[in-house]
C-alpha cells in the first residue's frame, strides 16, 4: 500500500516552514504566537480540510499542539485565493496522479499557508492582517478579537 500523497505533501509543507509535527498537527512559536497547522480527514469520505490555527502568547497560550484550542481558526479555503482548486485536491476521491497532486497542493495550497504564517508570525503582523479583513472569515475568540482590536 502507497502512502498518502496528502499526508506526504503536508509533513513536507509542515517540515519546510520549520514546524513541529506531531500525527496530523504541526505548530511552530514566535515570541508573541504559537501557529498551527492541523490536517484533518473528513469522517464521511476521503476528503481532508487543513485548519490553521494561532494561539496567542499574550492570553496564556504556552504548549498549544491542538487547532480546536487555537484563539484564532481559520480553514485554508478563507485564505486562499478564490479560484482554487484546493478542495479537488484534498479530495482522494478526485482523480489525480500522485505527483501532480503534490505538485499540484504546493502551488495552490503551500504558498497561502506560508503566506499566512508569515502574516500571523507576530503580534503586530496579526493585528496588521486582522485590519486587513483577511480574517473576516476567521473564528476569533473575544479574548484575541479585544487583543488584536487595538
Amino acid at each position: 500500500m502507497t502512502e498518502d500523497p496528502i499526508k506526504v505533501w503536508f509533513r513536507a509543507v509542515g517540515a519546510g516552514l520549520g514546524f513541529t509535527t506531531k500525527g496530523s498537527t504541526a505548530h511552530r512559536q514566535s515570541s508573541d504566537v504559537i501557529q498551527v497547522l492541523d490536517l484533518q480527514r473528513s469522517n464521511y469520505g476521503r476528503q481532508y480540510y487543513i485548519n490553521l490555527g494561532i494561539a496567542l502568547k499574550s492570553l496564556g497560550a504556552t504548549n498549544v499542539l491542538r487547532e480546536e484550542h487555537c484563539h484564532i481558526r481559520v480553514r485554508l479555503d478563507s485564505v486562499a485565493d478564490a479560484g482554487t482548486d484546493v478542495a479537488r485536491l484534498l479530495d482522494l476521491d478526485q482523480p489525480f496522479a500522485v505527483d501532480e497532486r503534490i505538485s499540484s497542493l504546493e502551488l495552490e495550497a503551500g504558498t497561502p499557508i506560508r503566506q499566512f504564517f508569515e502574516a500571523t508570525a507576530s503580534l503586530s503582523a496579526l493585528k496588521a492582517l486582522y485590519r486587513s479583513g483577511r480574517l473576516r472569515r476567521a473564528f476569533i475568540h473575544h479574548l484575541a478579537r479585544a487583543e488584536i482590536e487595538e
